[in-house]
């Protein structure tokens, strides 16, 4: 075994158990996605984050797909929120480790996003 690999296993061993990667929180979330704070509001516990949607902003948008984009939402997760009639009523999805409760009150009101860590 040469030296580079002697070292370079313990490391990535120590990595493996460890996870390897930090947690994505919900404050890193609002962070990168929404640094001005213009958006996205972070819950006091800072575990949450309440975004009231409007579609037709660039900048709204890429907000709506950093969201998703920042916390590993599966596809189906924006499929079912752009599917989304008010009468359908609030609807929920989960996926490692978030949460997302949302409900669509029509073009002039747009929808309600409330994403949490679980």
């Amino acid at each position: 075994m040469n030296l580079r690999a002697g070292v370079l296993v313990p490391v990535l061993l120590l990595l493996v158990a460890c996870g390897g990667e930090e947690r994505v929180t919900a404050a890193s979330v609002v962070e990168q996605c929404d640094p001005e704070s213009s958006y996205l509001e972070l819950s006091s516990d800072e575990k949450s984050i309440e975004y009231n949607f409007h579609a037709g902003t660039e900048k709204a948008e890429a907000v709506y797909y950093c969201l998703w984009e920042k916390t590993g939402a599966p596809s189906s997760v924006d499929y079912r929120m752009m599917e989304t009639r008010p009468i359908d009523g609030t609807q929920t999805a989960s996926w490692d480790g978030w949460e997302v409760f949302w409900s669509y009150e029509g073009k002039s009101e747009g929808s309600t996003i409330h994403l949490s860590e679980v």
